[in-house]
């Protein structure tokens, strides 16, 4: 999995075999870090002012991973 951010988007790459397939969230403020807690895994958002947790599809991340790692039993 990858994680970028561009001026208005946080884009995230399940696939880092796959660059053409990206999902995109619109957001406003900085990337400030990547949680990772209880099966759960969130970006977060500083505002300047606020702070907001954008929570990442799990099941993705683990297909993903799953698949780099050759654990196609998994996967499946």
């Amino acid at each position: 999995m990858v994680v970028a951010q561009n001026r208005n988007n946080l884009c995230v790459w399940y696939s880092i075999d796959e660059p053409d397939k990206v999902t995109m969230y619109e957001v406003k403020g900085d990337v400030e870090s990547i949680q990772r807690t209880e099966g759960k895994t969130e970006v977060i958002v500083d505002t300047g002012t606020s702070t907001y947790s954008y929570e990442l599809q799990e099941t993705l991340i683990e297909f993903g991973a799953a698949l780099e790692y050759k654990g196609l039993e998994k996967a499946v």
